[in-house]
């Protein structure tokens, strides 16, 4: 069952893209090296940069904007309709664009965007996943106003983009074989941890769990944890059977999105990002010494894995 619920969270969410205008954006910084990127890793990442923050860090969804409802976030993480879309703010999605533009270009990788966005959610975990997911994908798909309704123009889309790191090395702007997409694959990293985080109660996470002091968390979410682990090449058969099926359902064959298949392979290594966020911050809190050895391995984006 767990399974059939993320094979429709990629339908409706990370796959079923509106078609996106073609050749007006451009990201300028491709890199010539492929990456296999490591969501176990990246999830460290960000487990070590909270553990280091200056704040205290917690989960609770009550400091949104809009009060927090389990339907209607996971609408507005299928981005359903129009309405669902606008629904869910944290109030700083604009203070943070405005950082992300004073950045060099081909600076901003995914530690350094989590940093800023938990600096301003103050230490809320939530908030800062949910910042930067809402301002993304607002961005990367504002021209689908039916469901976004986000004033934005191509060429300011390009240039908040361009502010990011390649995250894959197989972008389309490298030619020939290469599909990927930049803006698609930065605005899903963020989705995962946040789909995760909805099974847990709004307790800050310091303590041990078996202290009981930590957070209530829902007794079937290590089963469904582990139901996220799959084997290699089963991931390798969804991403061809979602490819085949998307195009089914979209009417367009599987040339409708060309990199349907890269971005499973990548929401499965997101699916593992939010697995180690929720072990590391709330299963087994890391320690404040382990979190500056895993950063300094951060710094140098071990998260990236060379193909």
């Amino acid at each position: 069952m767990v399974r059939r619920h993320f094979i429709l969270l990629f339908f409706l969410c990370c796959l079923s893209s509106p078609t996106w205008p073609g050749g007006i954006t451009t990201y300028k910084y491709p890199s010539n090296q492929e990456y296999n990127l490591n969501g176990a890793a990246l999830g460290q990442c960000f487990v070590a940069a909270t553990v280091l923050s200056n704040n205290e860090y917690s989960l609770s969804k009550s400091k949104m904007i809009s009060p927090y409802h389990d339907d209607l976030f996971k609408k507005y993480l299928n981005a359903d309709d129009g309405e669902s879309t606008t629904r869910y703010k944290t109030g700083y999605e604009e203070d943070l664009k405005a950082w992300i533009l004073k950045q060099p270009d081909n600076s901003i990788d995914p530690i350094t965007l989590y940093q800023k966005s938990l600096e301003l959610s103050k230490g809320n975990v939530w908030n800062a996943f949910l910042c930067i997911f809402d301002l993304l994908r607002n961005n990367a798909r504002f021209y689908d106003s039916p469901r976004y309704n986000y004033p934005e123009f191509f060429k300011n889309v390009e240039g908040l983009f361009n502010k990011f790191i390649d995250i894959r090395g197989d972008l389309k702007e490298r030619g020939g074989k290469f599909v990927g997409d930049h803006t698609g694959s930065w605005y899903r990293i963020w989705l995962f941890p946040l789909y995760l985080m909805t099974h847990l109660d709004e307790k800050p996470a310091r303590l041990p769990l078996s202290t009981n002091k930590c957070c209530h968390i829902n007794v079937n979410l290590r089963d469904q944890i582990a139901l996220l682990y799959l084997p290699e090449k089963l991931v390798i058969a969804r991403a061809g059977v979602i490819t085949a099926e998307y195009g089914k359902v979209m009417g367009g064959g599987t040339a409708y999105e060309p990199d349907a298949a890269g971005k499973v392979r990548l929401d499965e290594q997101f699916m593992t990002t939010g697995t180690s966020v929720i072990d590391g911050l709330w299963f087994a809190p890391m320690a404040k010494d382990e979190a500056r050895q895993v950063m300094e391995k951060c710094k140098q984006r071990n998260y990236l894995e060379k193909r």
